[in-house]
């Protein structure tokens, strides 16, 4: 940034001094060129009318013969040739000023950077930016940092809970498997249990059907028993309790 600022100062000064020059060439450029050809034209003239000494001219010769004997003051000297010099200063002063002009908008381009490809800033400008940046760039690499670290708490955490969901899922599979044993057995145990019903039921079938021709179960049967009929029950509960009534009465007799 220094070097901008050493190139900066030099030209800026350049550029004052070229448009004061072409602010004064703009209020009168005509009279002051044709003084400054008119000088340059005539400076013969001027040196002798002012600092040539008469003494060291020769006796009896003036200045003002030197001058004449010299041909300085002519029509073309006075005024032809100034004229035509000033005419060539405008057009070659014009051209000048066009190309300065030119090499200072080129120059000042130069000193832009293009952030984009519609905006541009001059140095200091986009010091103040690049600044901007660089700290812009020292905040998001703070940030990132911070959330690099909270990536690697995440990644832990994660690790954990796949961890768990193992244990979960390993113990939802035991609990499957308990399950489906246990649907086995119950499968298992309500098969028994009708296998047990259907038993029973046959049981209670032959007793009742004893009894319906016997009258009773004794260890002794006797030709006088009376026929009697078993009555007719339908609750698993109640066959159960009327076998064990007459395997009770069974026993006894």
């Amino acid at each position: 940034m220094g070097l901008f600022k050493k190139i900066n100062k030099p030209m800026e000064e350049y550029t004052k001094s070229v448009k004061a020059v072409l602010y004064d060439r703009a209020k009168k450029p005509f009279t002051g060129t044709f003084i400054l050809a008119w000088i340059i034209c005539n400076w013969k003239f001027l040196v002798a009318l002012f600092f040539i000494n008469e003494e060291r001219l020769g006796e009896g010769i003036t200045r003002i013969e030197y001058i004449q004997n010299q041909s300085l003051l002519t029509t073309c000297n006075l005024f032809w040739t100034p004229l035509l010099y000033t005419i060539g200063g405008l057009i070659f002063f014009s051209i000048f000023n066009y190309w300065t002009l030119l090499f200072l908008k080129i120059w000042k381009d130069l000193q832009f950077t293009k952030i984009d490809k519609k905006t541009k800033v001059d140095a200091t400008d986009y010091a103040k930016l690049l600044d901007e940046f660089t700290n812009s760039k020292s905040t998001f690499a703070k940030q990132i940092d911070s959330l690099n670290k909270e990536k690697t708490l995440l990644q832990a955490e994660t690790v954990k809970q796949k961890e768990r969901i193992k244990v979960l899922e390993e113990d939802i599979k035991s609990y499957q498997q308990s399950k489906s044993k246990l649907s086995t057995q119950n499968k298992e145990y309500i098969k028994q249990k009708r296998e047990r019903e259907e038993t029973i039921d046959h049981v209670y079938e032959i007793l009742k059907a004893y009894i319906n021709k016997f009258g009773s179960i004794t260890r002794r049967s006797t030709g006088n028993s009376v026929k009697n009929e078993a009555p007719s029950i339908k609750k698993i509960e109640d066959k159960i309790a009327f076998i064990k009534n007459f395997f009770n009465h069974y026993r006894d007799n």
